[in-house]
């Protein structure tokens, strides 16, 4: 069987439909795991399926959550803070996924599914950290016998855009100048006026306008990422997957049209 987490989070709930549009399992072998209430009204349908429904918390994994599980398709925790002033090895977003990953291992699990993020393997994005301490977690793991780990590292999400635009509002932004902390390929100049500004300012600006300073500082490290080229990815895996669902992928434009709801 195959478990799931975070299905009722955006990255998980996309999962999840792929899941069952497509039967790409029988549900009978799906455990979907979950700190919402596993009696609520909304796992009845998924449940006369055959579609088990479990606890599952990030901060204390059970072993019994994944009973049973031969696989694991683990969503990282969307708890960013753990990553916040510069967290140290073991304490930030890969404490948790660790965490799971042990309790699942223990339970049995052998085959792990990881999604990861599609910047450098040294990258310097803070975003990017508890990722690649996750997949060195994960890599020594498939060391022993009989584990096998596949690491996915996906583009950047095309819904994510108003996070490198400077905390945009899609639904109306006061603004006619934005500062960016950096300059790389992704670009959307053609929305407002954008200046680039040293990474100290951009921190100070979006303080000001009532963003945490941590969650700013921890953030405005992908603009250097961007910079050196991490996401300068060429890879048709992504689109050849879908492809052969018989699924196009959505552009960066429709997004962006669908969001700010341009006609």
């Amino acid at each position: 069987m195959l478990a799931l987490t975070s299905c009722t989070g955006k990255l998980g709930k996309a999962t999840l439909d792929a899941i069952l549009e497509h039967n790409l399992i029988p549900l009978t072998k799906l455990v979907i795991c979950t700190s919402s209430n596993v009696d609520d009204q909304r796992w009845d349908t998924l449940k006369s399926k055959g579609v088990q429904v479990r606890s599952f918390n990030f901060d204390t994994p059970s072993p019994s959550t994944f009973k049973d599980c031969t696989s694991l398709y683990l969503i990282s925790t969307p708890n960013i803070s753990m990553d916040f002033n510069n967290a140290p090895p073991g304490s930030g977003r890969e404490k948790a996924h660790i965490g799971a990953i042990k309790a699942a291992r223990e339970a049995g699990v052998s085959r792990f599914f990881y999604t990861s993020l599609a910047f450098g393997g040294d990258s310097g994005a803070g975003v990017m950290r508890a990722h690649l301490r996750t997949e060195e977690f994960l890599r020594d793991l498939q060391g022993k016998a009989g584990v096998k780990v596949t690491v996915m590292r996906e583009g950047l999400y095309n819904e994510s855009w108003p996070l490198y635009l400077g905390y945009f509002n899609p639904k109306g932004d006061e603004r006619g100048e934005v500062l960016l902390a950096g300059d790389g390929k992704i670009s959307w100049t053609a929305i407002v006026k954008l200046r680039i500004v040293s990474r100290e300012e951009y921190v100070e600006c979006y303080v000001e306008r009532g963003v945490e300073r941590p969650s700013v500082e921890w953030w405005s490290s992908t603009y250097g990422a961007l910079e050196r080229g991490e996401c300068l990815i060429d890879d048709p895996t992504l689109e050849e997957l879908l492809a052969s669902k018989g699924v196009s992928p959505t552009t960066v434009e429709d997004t962006i049209k669908e969001m700010l709801r341009i006609e």
